[in-house]
């Protein structure tokens, strides 16, 4: 008679609706499941506090008891917390949470928000993603990435015109997709599009589906992402591309602004100029794997992996 094969570690994701948190906690559950005998439950808390725990009571009835209980986003938080009150289990977030530190876990959170020392925390080189890296990459395929007004940077729109207009000039021989974001503003891709550059094919986000991003990560060597898009700053350093950034005026010092600082300190990432210094510059740096080795370091903490 085979052997029975080991029971797999439970994980409960807790999810809020929110695709930008969603892909943080699904990037994470991936990568342990990569290494290890997993499987996850996702339990919705998109419809508030009370429709939440809610959820939580109407699955916790037919799911195994947690292992492991993920969350991102403050909506998340307390049923998570609750959940591991009632029914066990190793509570883990990521981002910095609004409750405090030392009610979970383990707390994954990016440098740039200067994390405190401290045995629950495990710092993360920008907010993780399911992004993993691609050999299939072409650097004459560009993708250009746009997102919009923000906090932290003053947006230019005629700025950011005329650096694409340079960098289509000065890279010919490279074919160039850009696609935009909610966050732009209506006229870009209009303006974009009356110039009839040859190499360059506009992409509306409310065009794309699901996966699109990833797809165009794989395939296209170099990405350049306009600075205030961070998450796709991160997310094309995860695939491995090579990586510019279009420059805007920071508003003041912030941890958004650090957090660039030190990719481009540690040259992981470019910065356009319009006297095309930056041909010299962009490359492909090593891929962020930062995902699988905060799984690395979940596995090896708890000793999960093998089953039970």
């Amino acid at each position: 008679m085979s052997p029975t094969p080991p029971k797999p570690w439970v994980i409960w994701r807790f999810i809020d609706g929110k695709p930008g948190h969603e892909n943080q906690s699904l990037g994470l559950v991936q990568a342990l499941q990569r290494l290890g005998r997993f499987v996850c439950q996702d339990i919705s808390v998109a419809s508030g506090l009370l429709g939440g725990l809610g959820q939580l009571r109407t699955e916790a009835a037919r799911l195994a008891p947690p292992h492991l209980l993920i969350g991102a986003g403050h909506g998340t938080h307390l049923p998570l917390l609750l959940a591991r009150w009632r029914y066990g289990g190793r509570s883990l977030v990521l981002m910095r949470p609004s409750l405090p530190l030392g009610w979970f876990d383990l707390c994954l959170i990016p440098q740039h928000d200067n994390p405190p020392a401290s045995a629950r925390i495990l710092p993360t080189l920008g907010a993780l993603n399911s992004i993993q890296p691609s050999r299939q990459q072409d650097m004459r395929q560009g993708l250009i990435l746009l997102g919009g007004p923000s906090p932290h940077f003053h947006w230019d729109s005629q700025q950011l015109l005329r650096q694409i207009g340079l960098l289509l000039a000065q890279n010919p021989q490279v074919q160039y997709r850009l696609s935009d974001s909610r966050r732009t503003p209506s006229d870009l891709l209009p303006l974009l599009a009356a110039r009839q550059a040859t190499n360059l094919s506009l992409i509306p986000h409310r065009d794309t589906g699901p996966g699109w991003v990833n797809q165009a990560l794989a395939e296209c060597g170099q990405v350049w992402v306009s600075m205030d898009s961070v998450s796709m700053i991160y997310e094309a350093l995860s695939a491995g591309c090579a990586v510019g950034v279009l420059p805007l005026v920071p508003r003041g010092q912030s941890r958004i602004g650090r957090g660039l600082e030190q990719l481009l300190q540690q040259q992981r990432l470019c910065l356009f100029d319009e006297q095309g210094s930056y041909l010299s510059q962009l490359r492909p740096t090593e891929p962020l794997q930062e995902a699988s080795r905060c799984a690395q370091y979940i596995i090896q903490r708890w000793r999960l992996g093998d089953g039970e």
